[in-house]
Parts: C-alpha cells; sequence; structure tokens
C-alpha cells in the first residue's frame, strides 16, 4: 500500500467537508464521509501502527476542514473588498504583475491595487484586479504604475442558472479579487514603475522576449501554436486552430502538463548523461563506477525543470508534473525507493496546502485522475518485475511512468 495514502486521504475529507460545492453529493458529506472511512480503513491495514501516526491522521481532518477560506480569515482591513461602491466609478493606481494578455479585440490586465478614490482622497487598498481594455493597443509591460480613470471595479458573480460555470471559484482559483473594465487607452496613465520583485520581472522580461521572437519570425498561426504549447498562452490561437485540436483529440497539448515538463528533464538527463559518466570516467574512474554520474546528472535536471515550472507560473498540470518529477530527482540523490504513487500523492498535497479549493476544480480533477487511470491500468496489464518495483514499490505491477 502506498503508505501517504491514507493521510492524504483524510486531510481531503477535511477539505470536502467545509467545501459546498461538495457537500450535497448524493446526500450531504457523503464524499467526505466516504473519504475519511476510506482512508481510516487503509490506516488499518498499514504496519507498524503507532501512536504519532495515529494522532497525526486524526488532526489531517481538522486541517483539512479549516484550510479552505484561509485567504479570507487573513484578509486585512484595507483589502478592496472592504472599500468597493457598488456602481460607482473610481480613480484606481496599481502595478502590473503579469505580463498584458493581448486579444484579438481586447487586452487583460494583471493588476496589483494600491490605491482607490471615488469622491475624496485616495485610500490604500491591498488586494488584485483584472481590469480589460476593450481595445487592442498595448503600451505597458510588466512593472508598470498605472492610473486607471472612470472604472467601476466589482467581485465577480455567478448566474443562477443550474449547473453554470463556477465563475467566483475560478476568478479566486487564479488570485482574483475584482474585475473591471476600460473602454479606451486614454483613460489609462503611466507613473512610473511599481515595487515589482526581481523573479517577476525576471520571468515577465524571459516571457516577453520570447513571445517577441516567436511574432518575428514564425507565421501568426505558427507563434500562437509555440506558445500555447510552451507557455500555456492559449489566448492567441485562432477559434479555427482551437477548434481544430479539440476536434483532433489534441487540446491537452496546450495544457503544461507532464508531457512538457518531462520532456525537459528528460531531454536534459540523456544529453547529460553520457557527457558526465564520461568525464567522471576520465578524472575519477570509481565515481563512475559507483554510479555517481547518475546522482550528478539527476541534481543537475533539477535546475532546468524548476526554471521552467518557473516559466511557465503556477498552473495545476504543471505544478503536479512538476513536483513528481522532482520528488524522483530526489529520490535518486538520496537513494530512497522511487514510488511514483507517491510523488502523485506529494504533488496533490503540496497542490491542496496551497489552495485547497482547488479540489473542486476542473483543472486538479482532471489531471491528477487521468495520470491515476493510466499508472494503475499499465500496473493491471503489465506482468511483475523487479525493476518496476524501484518506482512502485515491492510486489507492485507497474513499469517505469512518469508523464502523464
Amino acid at each position: 500500500m502506498t503508505p501517504l495514502l491514507p493521510y492524504f486521504l483524510v486531510y481531503l475529507s477535511g477539505i470536502l467537508a467545509a467545501l459546498p460545492a461538495s457537500q450535497n453529493f448524493l446526500f450531504p458529506y457523503f464524499l467526505s464521509l466516504a473519504t475519511a472511512v476510506t482512508g481510516a480503513l487503509l490506516f488499518t491495514q498499514s504496519r507498524p501502527k503507532r501512536f504519532v501516526k495515529a494522532m497525526v491522521l486524526v488532526l489531517l481532518f481538522p486541517l483539512g476542514f479549516s484550510a479552505p477560506g484561509w485567504q479570507d480569515r487573513l484578509r486585512p482591513e484595507h483589502h478592496i473588498w472592504n472599500h468597493l461602491q457598488g456602481g460607482q466609478r473610481a480613480v484606481v493606481v496599481g502595478w502590473l504583475e503579469e505580463t498584458p494578455a493581448v486579444f484579438k479585440d481586447k487586452v487583460r490586465y494583471r493588476v496589483r491595487l494600491e490605491q482607490i478614490a471615488y469622491t475624496g482622497s485616495p485610500i490604500t487598498v491591498t488586494g488584485t484586479a483584472r481590469i480589460t481594455l476593450y481595445q487592442t493597443e498595448n503600451r505597458f509591460r510588466i512593472g508598470d504604475r498605472l492610473r486607471f480613470n472612470r472604472i467601476k471595479l466589482k467581485r465577480p458573480r455567478n448566474f443562477k442558472n443550474p449547473g453554470r460555470f463556477d465563475y467566483v471559484h475560478y476568478m479566486r482559483s487564479q488570485g482574483i479579487d475584482v474585475i473591471g473594465g476600460v473602454s479606451k487607452t486614454q483613460y489609462i496613465e503611466r507613473l512610473g514603475t511599481g515595487p515589482v520583485g526581481f523573479f517577476t520581472a525576471l520571468r515577465g522580461e524571459v516571457r516577453e522576449r520570447m513571445l517577441s521572437l516567436f511574432d518575428r519570425y514564425l507565421p501568426e498561426d505558427s507563434a500562437a501554436l509555440l506558445k500555447a504549447m510552451l507557455l500555456g498562452e492559449k489566448h492567441y490561437l485562432s477559434k479555427e486552430l482551437r477548434q481544430a485540436y479539440i476536434d483532433t483529440g489534441l487540446a491537452h497539448l496546450m495544457a503544461v502538463s507532464g508531457l512538457h515538463i518531462g520532456f525537459v528533464a528528460g531531454a536534459c538527463y540523456f544529453v547529460l548523461y553520457p557527457l558526465v559518466f564520461a568525464a567522471l570516467w576520465k578524472f575519477h574512474s570509481r565515481w563512475a563506477l559507483l554510479g555517481y554520474a547518475r546522482k550528478l546528472v539527476a541534481l543537475l535536471c533539477i535546475v532546468p525543470v524548476l526554471s521552467y515550472m518557473f516559466l511557465v507560473g503556477p498552473k495545476i498540470s504543471a505544478l503536479r508534473a512538476g513536483v513528481m518529477i522532482m520528488v524522483y530527482l530526489f529520490a535518486v540523490l538520496i537513494n530512497r525507493e522511487k514510488h511514483l504513487l507517491n510523488a502523485l500523492l506529494v504533488a496533490a498535497f503540496l497542490i491542496l496546502l496551497w489552495n485547497p479549493e482547488a479540489v473542486v476544480g476542473p483543472g486538479f480533477l482532471l489531471s491528477f485522475s487521468a495520470l491515476l487511470t493510466i499508472v494503475l491500468a499499465i500496473g493491471y496489464a503489465s506482468p511483475p518485475c523487479e525493476r518496476c518495483a524501484g518506482l512502485y514499490g515491492r510486489g507492485a505491477l507497474v513499469p517505469p511512468y512518469v508523464h502523464s
């Protein structure tokens, strides 16, 4: 049995009990109860059972139950939600914390808010806004401090029809507190540069240069396709091209996931391993014979994997694949059993600690359920082998399989 599975299920049951979206499936709290009972039963099968482990298992449920909404409990008094005046136009000051997203008919800005003024003096506020300019002209870049004049800010709201898309949850998962729009560029003024961090500025600069290079040297559709496949920027795709990939079942190529991060790690490994092994064989042959080349290459592969994750940003599929590969690489370094299902659970655990409400989002559900299904299907279809036990534990029936 996977050692982390009982702990993950109990923590997950606490989250499911707290979220309204999962409270009334079949009957009230069915999902939470079934998940908690399954985790407890699996724990009773583990060996050895210790008091400390049991206490950790019990404490994970209240931890999971209290996890959703921790941002609300820590929200400061000067948060933008506490100063909104519905339907009123305001002057808003903030700085761009991401590269503007340019669409065919609009430009979308992610703004870290600093001030808002309705009629009197400006008030210092915190929060993040998504502001849409309904023109295609963009004169700003990441880090610019901007003043938006005559803008109405409001909290995201859902439609009331049954089965509607949960827009509120989606915006919350994206870290967006309020939304607004301006019709003309003349309502936006550049005031200087905001307090953008070094790594945020570096990420924005690299992404901007990559996008610019694609536009400069490639046809429009090819550039849009490369932006989507490398950086997950799907909004550059035309409707026809996006629909073509959906119809052919290849839309998953536009979501940065295990395929992309696994390719980065695998390419680095196969390029570096012969070079590192040859260098060790020449200067210290004993280390090469002891397998240190594999460990050194695993250590070197961590750098490009982290760099690509940093460049792509906090997307669920990218985080899941990145954490799994990082767990595998660290296991190689410390000579520990490399258990793929444990790596999957570590990835899910970390994501739900960071954003508990991601569990009811389609990105989390599709990403993890797809990989789990693939892993289990390969496990039941494959003969047992000693080589497979390295990733799945003793007696496992699955071959090494890292990418989704």
